[in-house]
């Protein structure tokens, strides 16, 4: 017997069923080993006052749209389900874009924003540090005792960048892997994006240009509350078995 079936059927069968057709979150992929690690970061970090995530530099590499996004896969699913990893699009850091940026900030401000020339190696990226880490520490503020962030990427982890950081004094806090939700620039990379004015922007130049100026223009409030969002971010991980949050 051959049936043949609508797409309008197959999607009100679907809503009748309590579905939605929503855009899959992008998460990166999370396997056992890194969400144990991710677990156990979160159980050292949970109760440490605010001063202590007030000494942290956050730091991160980001590219900018200039034309668009990538496309969204969409996916059926329910109400509070978002987070289950049918329904993750699974996404590696830094696809696609036109421009790339190195930047860092603390509690009390911003620090440098810096453009990336090419494909960042370890040795460049030792250049970046040398000519903003110490600049951003001096224009923050910081204490000597400041603790440095930065993800697991291979260039941060290089023989080369641990040298660097070693000989410069410089303390850093261990990472979990695959833990973009646990690091708040993540959230300011995404509120540059959508604060930057594009208006005259019609190439690379102008538009770090507008990069750069929205970048001076983020309100500090919001930096605060970014950082005690630390906290929150950490439980959320501890809930979810060290797992995907919803950060």
């Amino acid at each position: 017997m051959n049936l043949t079936v609508s797409s309008r059927t197959v999607r009100r069968k679907l809503r009748e069923s309590g579905l939605k057709s929503v855009f899959a979150l992008k998460r990166p992929f999370i396997n056992k080993i890194n969400k144990k690690k991710r677990f156990e970061f979160a159980k050292k970090y949970a109760n440490m006052p605010l001063d202590f995530w007030k000494k942290l530099l956050w730091s991160d590499e980001s590219k900018f749209e200039l034309f668009g996004q990538k496309r969204r896969s969409r996916v059926w699913r329910k109400p509070g389900e978002a987070l289950k990893e049918v329904n993750i699009q699974k996404a590696v850091k830094h696809g696609g874009g036109n421009i790339m940026v190195w930047g860092c900030f603390a509690w009390s401000g911003i620090g440098n924003l810096a453009r990336i020339e090419g494909i960042m190696t370890a040795e460049g990226y030792i250049d970046i540090l040398c000519e903003n880490l110490e600049e951003s520490i001096l224009k923050l503020d910081l204490e000597n005792n400041f603790i440095f962030q930065q993800d697991n990427d291979l260039k941060h982890k290089a023989k080369k960048t641990t040298a660097f950081f070693k000989s410069n004094k410089v303390k850093l806090l261990e990472w979990p892997p695959q833990s973009p939700d646990l690091n708040p620039i993540e959230n300011l990379w995404a509120y540059l994006d959508g604060n930057v004015d594009k208006t005259n922007v019609s190439d690379k130049t102008s538009y770090y240009a507008a990069l750069q100026k929205a970048w001076e223009e983020i309100d500090p409030e919001y930096l605060k509350k970014l950082v005690e969002s630390m906290p929150r971010r950490l439980e959320a991980v501890l809930k979810a078995k060290g797992g995907h949050t919803k950060y």
